[in-house]
């Protein structure tokens, strides 16, 4: 055959042949997901994942993006499995996109995994806990829903510059919701941030949201907490410099925000709306507290009530409580 003024032997066909071979064949199809896979890089989910005996997904490298495109990961019931894992990686990204993990032991779990982020997943029915930030930095949990969480919805322990916004967080539909919607636990678990959620307890759940273990200047905003048979929100146990600011806490059984007299100092209540719940409005049994702006109206006890000396920093109000609106110190 001559090409390009030369004649090429059959030698020369052949190998041209097999090139042209080679550059033609498909690309080998990346292996399919399964259960307890280890990830090295990004991957988007074609298919759901089901009966998991084990973890879900692990993440198995920094800087890599887990979008469950709308699909499941679902778990066989039993202890100490994770729907999706990130241990001692960076800047992972789980993305939901409408998917969910069902029924696992934990839904899914930092730690260890800073400046990592979990948005718009769907967690139902774990065990334990729902989404777990642990000994993670800089992570964001934004616009899930936690749902049936056995323990807590959402909880943040020893950790730092937390962000968890806009999640909706319901108890279970039968009664093993046993403690609390979101917790912030731990001393060094400092600035951390709760704004923008929306936490019930189904048929059953103990509290909204707990703050203790001495964690330090969490920022509470813009919640909404309500329908709890106990209180909705409780500073206690060390926990100092808390910020409650224009939260809603209404409809609980017991009170509405409560600082016990185990908590640390600085606590400060701003613009809050505490009302019709059974017990008080807002109880400070600390010290060392200050309260301004805040409404608490129709409640089964005191609007806002504090046993020791608190800070007013004016613009209180209180009315239509049954044992009284604001106690001394505090005008209203």
């Amino acid at each position: 055959m001559q090409r390009g003024g030369r004649v090429l032997g059959r030698g020369a066909l052949t190998a041209t042949a097999v090139l042209a071979g080679i550059l033609m064949a498909p690309a080998t199809a990346p292996a399919a997901l399964t259960c307890g896979k280890t990830l090295t890089k990004s991957v988007k989910l074609k298919t759901d994942l089901t009966q998991c005996p084990g973890d879900g997904l692990i993440a198995g490298a920094s800087d890599i993006r887990i979008d469950l495109n709308g699909h499941r990961i679902t778990g066989a019931g039993l202890d100490n499995t994770e729907g999706i894992s990130v241990s001692n990686r960076l800047h992972v990204v789980i993305k939901g996109r409408g998917g969910r993990v069902v029924g696992l032991d934990d839904g899914i779990r930092f730690s260890e995994g800073d400046r990592g982020a979990v948005r718009g997943v769907k967690v139902k029915r774990s065990s334990g806990l729902g989404i777990a930030v642990g000994s993670s930095d800089e992570v964001k949990v934004d616009g899930n829903r936690v749902i049936g969480s056995a323990a807590y919805g959402i909880e943040v322990f020893h950790s730092s510059d937390v962000e968890v916004t806009g999640n909706r967080v319901i108890g279970a539909d039968t009664n093993v919701f046993s403690s609390a919607g979101m917790v912030v636990n731990a001393s060094d678990s400092e600035n951390n941030l709760l704004s923008g959620n929306k936490v019930t307890p189904g048929v059953a759940g103990d509290v909204a949201l707990w703050l203790n273990g001495g964690a330090q200047a969490t920022k509470v905003k813009t919640n909404v907490f309500t329908g709890f048979p106990s209180y909705a929100v409780a500073v206690y146990d060390g926990a100092k410099d808390t910020l409650l600011k224009r939260n809603e806490a209404s409809g609980n059984g017991g009170n509405g925000l409560q600082v016990q007299g185990g908590a640390g100092t600085g606590t400060r209540l701003i613009g809050n709306e505490a009302s019709d719940n059974g017990g008080d409005g807002i109880e400070i049994e600390a010290s060392g507290v200050s309260v301004g702006e805040n409404v608490a109206e129709g409640n089964g006890g005191w609007g806002i009530v504090a046993t020791p000396v608190v800070t007013d920093l004016g613009g209180n109000h209180a009315s239509g409580n049954t044992l009284g609106q604001c106690s001394a110190g505090i005008a209203c």
